[in-house]
């Protein structure tokens, strides 16, 4: 067909024309093929990199059923019903043939009920993110249904209502699903580095420590890069960090972990990144030990990376190297110090001043970074998380040393001389920034609707008021009265009222002013006192971040409740979502008094009747039309035993 169009083009064309046509097809063509050539090849290596991800079934010798493609473990009961299939579905074919065919009992063509057999897909038991938003909606729209109604006839006052979050949960703190409403927390550092432009820069030399975050380097290798067995996984990593410690000169490599509990505040948010603790880990048992396919599946599991780090320290503790190097190296809450040599195995000692409390690395990371000071005069620390370089600049005025942060992903990797830029931004400013990076939203704190991080910082730089509220924040585990009152007067300046300090005020006065979704509110002082906890809880870890005991206390006193899967949830607010007056509204169901009598509830509590009352032929209502109560109603009816 090609060649039939192309002798065609020449008969009929004269010749030029022709040629060009020709010409102009066959470089069109050409370029749809080199294109179709590199689209295949691309989704060629799609599905192989889907098939690798595969896990090999026969690198666990566990019993549990496993799924190829997930690496998830089947729940007892969809082991018990996948590998009983075949008798189960025997039975129900048996069944099917007494009941339909060899008798009538059931019509031939009646509907055949759902096995409803588990399988690897998640059960039902926990609501999807789209299911709590419609619980959310619906019991919103019931509250303000109620709210419209009792209004109608009732007086109510709109100030006293709004001083309640009128929501299950708190709609300017919250994303539309129940959850945390996220904040990019990167932009902070992005607006602290425009003011110190001098601040970036290309190398240090003679580096006398380097820090390292483990996972962020275990998890920037590529998959491609991860060997065949974990013994020759803790060989590639321990070669990483001695490739630093030669790249910087460095006599000293921190390799700092974090520890996985079970309850953490940090729960909820390891879940929606699809944490599968609760899942069965590998056992590393040998250096021979296979690694996983799914690389990425399996290190979602915090078991996993806890005991993959564990062996990891383990191993370097029997392995050689052609190198010198002094490497702290943590397990739990302990460190290690390894000295490595070309000639013999390491010589090992404990490190009791780096035996800490801590549950997460970033805090872990100032420690080793505080101790490496006090020895040497030039550290760098490598972490790209903006937690670790917020509190390294509140800290850094307390290291001898100098400090250096090798931070961002790939093209924007830089290095940041920490030190220098405390110096420029002052004492005064960088005391109040761990408050600020708390209280603006971080993992486990949200953020305000509408409030990003680049607000929060320009209000604070204009505000001393302000920086004397995000300085307060993390003193103490217990929030002072004075502290809340800042901090709601900080609250007030975030949204626009540089001289208010009642919220509740604030919030009827933008209620009534502005148009705009609830989520522009200020929130109520019930959910904005629980926010302030959560704040200062986080703040206060990070301001002891230099020391060996945090020793936090319970996360159940600060802002967090325990919820049905025994994580810490954010609790919303204190005390009620909306006034008594609406949420337990005052109805009758009279049927034969019209509601003259003092046996009606309505004018028991001198009050007129409302559409929510279910009396008929009603003489103390405003209004004639009825509708049925609402179940959860108070009522009370003169039909009544």
């Amino acid at each position: 067909l090609m060649m039939l169009f192309l002798v065609t083009i020449w008969c009929c064309l004269p010749a030029c024309y022709s040629a060009h046509v020709i010409h102009v097809y066959m470089h069109t063509l050409s370029s749809i093929i080199k294109y179709r050539m590199k689209k295949d090849e691309e989704d060629i290596q799609a599905v192989m990199r889907a098939i690798q991800s595969f896990i090999v079934p026969f690198d666990d010798d566990g019993e549990e059923l496993v799924s190829l493609m997930s690496g998830s473990v089947a729940s007892p009961k969809a082991q018990d019903d996948l590998l009983s299939v075949r008798t189960q579905g025997e039975k129900r074919m048996n069944r099917f043939i007494e009941q339909r065919i060899q008798s009538t009992a059931v019509d031939f063509f009646a509907p055949i009920k759902a096995a409803k057999l588990s399988t690897f897909v998640p059960g039902k038991g926990n609501k999807s993110n789209q299911q709590v938003k419609a619980d959310i909606h619906a019991n919103d729209r019931s509250l303000f249904a109620r709210l419209l109604v009792v209004s109608r006839s009732r007086p109510i006052e709109l100030d006293a209502i709004l001083s309640h979050p009128l929501s299950t949960v708190s709609a300017p703190l919250a994303a539309a699903d129940g959850t945390l409403a996220k904040t990019n927390k990167s932009h902070l550092m992005q607006a602290i580095e425009s003011d110190c432009p001098d601040s970036i820069i290309e190398s240090i030399e003679d580096m006398g420590a380097v820090v390292v975050d483990a996972m962020a380097l275990i998890q920037a290798l590529p998959v491609s890069a991860i060997p065949s067995t974990f013994g020759k996984l803790a060989d590639t990593i321990l070669n990483l960090l001695i490739s630093r410690s030669k790249k910087y000169k460095a006599a000293r490599v921190d390799f700092v972990i974090d520890n996985y509990y079970k309850k953490s505040v940090k729960g909820s948010e390891r879940a929606k990144r699809g944490d599968k603790s609760s899942e069965s880990h590998l056992q590393i048992t040998n250096k021979d030990v296979k690694v996983p396919t799914n690389w990425k599946s399996y290190l979602k599991s915090g078991r996993n990376k806890e005991a993959m780090l564990a062996f990891l320290v383990n191993n370097w503790k029997t392995t050689t190297k052609n190198a010198t190097l002094i490497l702290y190296a943590t397990t739990k809450n302990s460190c290690y110090r390894l000295n490595i040599n070309p000639h013999n195995l390491p010589t090992i000692t404990e490190e009791p001043a780096l035996a800490c409390d801590h549950e997460e690395a970033d805090t872990r990371l100032v420690l080793h970074a505080s101790h490496a000071a006090s020895t040497y005069s030039k550290v760098i620390i490598e972490s790209s998380d903006t937690d670790v370089a917020i509190m390294l600049l509140a800290h850094s005025k307390k290291m001898s040393g100098r400090l250096a942060l090798l931070t961002g992903q790939k093209e924007k990797k830089r290095l940041l001389d920490v030190s220098e830029m405390a110096t420029k931004l002052g004492d005064n400013l960088c005391d109040s920034l761990i408050g600020l990076h708390a209280f603006s939203g971080c993992d486990s704190i949200s953020l305000f609707a509408g409030k990003g991080k680049k607000t929060h910082l320009n209000l604070m730089k204009s505000d001393p008021t302000c920086r004397q509220a995000m300085r307060g924040l993390g003193e103490d585990f217990e929030v002072s009265d004075e502290l809340y009152k800042l901090c709601e007067r900080y609250t007030c300046s975030l949204y626009g009222q540089v001289e208010g300090s009642d919220i509740n005020k604030l919030r009827f006065q933008l209620f009534i002013t502005k148009s705009g979704a609830s989520q522009s509110l200020p929130p109520c002082r019930a959910s904005l006192r629980e926010h302030i906890k959560r704040a200062n809880y986080v703040a206060t870890i990070w301001k002891k971040a230099d020391k060996q005991k945090i020793d936090p206390p319970s996360p159940t006193l600060h802002g967090w409740v325990l919820d049905e899967t025994d994580r810490y949830a954010v609790k919303w607010h204190d005390g009620v979502i909306a006034p008594p007056e609406i949420l337990q509204t005052v109805v009758c169901k009279c049927q034969k008094s019209h509601c003259q009598g003092n046996r009606c509830a309505c004018v028991k509590a001198k009050l007129p009747c409302t559409e929510l009352c279910g009396c008929v032929d009603c003489e103390n209502s405003t209004d004639e039309n009825d509708v049925p109560m609402t179940e959860d109603a108070d009522t009370d009816s003169e039909d009544e035993d």
